[in-house]
């Protein structure tokens, strides 16, 4: 597909019965303005006014552009493949930033293309798609929760004998009433794959973090700080559970290692760099 290079990978469950595809896309840092929209929006948090938030949008195009072509545009481009091979995929999951920053225009662009799409899908926020903005945290929830199920803390999506998980932590917390939230959503499945913005820490991605000279933000890195990761992987590791793998963003790496000893954790490379991961599910 032009711009876009689709890297595969697998996740192995063992006694699946049929084979599943997913393709995750993260990190797509779409951005989309109007003039209606240059009075409103609040970069980083503090109210700049039309003429440098006019300036700061424009600033961040060449940052999220890839030979010539925007990120929006890669977007767009990406959504109307998928109306138009309806079996390409069994489903699609979106981990996070699919927004750079929250305009109106730019929510409405996402929305309008993700009705294109033939196959069902799990989004989940990011930090960018939440906080980037004059609205409220509540008023943002509200908009997004339209594209999770009606909830963005917990949502889920059944595939046969494979369920997805999307779970909210874009605040690079856990809110206290998601560890309660997840255990109910996972009960009495089959096999579970955790999909979120943010991944989890593990020692194999910490070392990921340090080599490419990334801050390593990954939920439970700073064993001081309360961001529910023990409550998270308490239910993950349980005797029983269902959970097979994590599938995250937020960090632009590509990434593939061990959660737990059982437990694949998957951090793929971002739209913004023109690629997309098609997983293979399967024994």
């Amino acid at each position: 597909m032009e711009n876009i290079n689709f890297v595969n990978k697998q996740i192995r469950i063992k006694g699946l019965r049929r084979s599943y595809r997913i393709l995750h896309i993260t990190d797509a840092h779409v951005i989309h303005w109007s003039d209606e929209d240059l009075d409103s929006v609040i970069s980083y948090g503090v109210h700049t006014g039309k003429p440098l938030i006019s300036r700061f949008a424009k600033k961040r195009v060449p940052i999220f552009t890839r030979d010539g072509v925007e990120t929006k545009t890669m977007f767009i481009r990406l959504c109307d493949f998928l109306k138009e091979n309806p079996d390409f995929v069994d489903a699609v999951v979106f981990t996070g930033d699919i927004l750079d920053f929250y305009t109106d225009a730019a929510c409405e662009l996402v929305f309008e293309n993700l009705k294109k799409l033939p196959m069902p899908y799990i989004f989940t926020m990011g930090n960018h798609d939440s906080i980037f903005s004059n609205h409220t945290g509540e008023k943002i929830k509200e908009i997004f929760d339209t594209l999770c199920g009606g909830d963005s803390e917990i949502q889920k999506l059944k595939l046969g004998e494979l369920t997805l998980v999307g779970s909210d932590n874009n605040h690079y917390r856990y809110d206290s009433s998601t560890a309660e939230k997840l255990e109910k959503a996972i009960l009495g499945e089959e096999n579970v794959i955790l999909c979120q913005h943010v991944p989890l820490h593990s020692e194999a991605l910490a070392k990921a973090y340090s080599d490419a000279g990334h801050q390593n933000l990954a939920i439970g890195n700073n064993p001081e700080k309360d961001d529910g990761y023990n409550e998270i992987m308490k239910i993950i590791t349980a005797k029983g559970s269902p959970v097979r793998a994590v599938l995250a963003g937020d960090s632009h790496i590509d990434f593939s290692g061990p959660l737990t000893k059982s437990i694949p954790q998957h951090i793929s490379p971002v739209l913004t760099c023109g690629e997309v991961v098609l997983f293979t599910v399967k024994e």
